[in-house]
């Protein structure tokens, strides 16, 4: 409403300040109430450039997971705090071929999950993980590790904070398997040994690493 009392006519705005405003909505507010406003705003929410960058958190609902199989121009996804992700990421991964960056930050997937996004994203540049809190074991850690280098070869930055106990068979994989990494980033880890040491010097000559 303004200062006079009339209703503003938001189907009236130019489709450009249209895009503009709801480009600064976040992904909840496009789809439950945005989109809702009326035709014309429904409309620009479906189309493709509203959707190359997506923040989800503390979200489980797997219907709204689905929702990214209509987002086929992504390019960033960013999933925290949705402990069940994995049927609705194994869902909308075949959908996201132009995928650069994923960040699922304390989420609960399996390796399988990752390996699946591996082979349908091919473009993917970027994988951020952090395990703290999640509770997953040293196998699942190191199986996800393995997952990685064997589905994710264009990675060129990879953080994976909260694994505590990569072996160096795991670390190994990794290197082998994305030869483009540039920024290795595996902080919170326990045991770092002589020959892991030795292995990263060996591989890592132009990438940036934080341990």
């Amino acid at each position: 409403m303004t200062k006079d009392g009339r209703y503003r006519d938001w189907a009236g705005l130019p489709p450009d300040l249209t895009w503009s405003i709801l480009s600064r909505l976040s992904t909840a507010e496009i789809l439950e109430k945005a989109q809702g406003v009326c035709k014309s705003w429904h409309r620009v929410c479906k189309e493709p450039s509203m959707w190359r960058k997506i923040n989800m958190h503390k979200n489980n609902d797997l219907g709204f997971m689905g929702f990214l199989t209509s987002a086929s121009n992504l390019r960033i996804l960013r999933i925290a705090m949705c402990r069940e992700i994995r049927d609705g990421l194994l869902q909308a991964a075949g959908k996201l071929p132009f995928l650069e960056e994923l960040d699922i930050s304390y989420c609960s997937f399996e390796a399988e999950t990752l390996r699946a996004v591996g082979k349908s994203c091919p473009h993917l540049k970027t994988l951020k993980l952090n395990y703290h809190v999640v509770g997953y074991t040293d196998d699942d850690e190191n199986e996800i590790a393995i997952a990685i280098g064997e589905s994710m070869p264009k990675l060129r930055h990879l953080h994976l904070s909260g694994n505590k106990n990569l072996s160096n068979t795991c670390l190994k994989a990794i290197l082998d398997g994305c030869l483009h990494l540039e920024h290795l980033d595996i902080l919170a880890l326990r045991f770092w040994n002589k020959f892991g040491k030795l292995l990263m010097i060996a591989y890592v000559y132009g990438i940036s690493m934080y341990c």
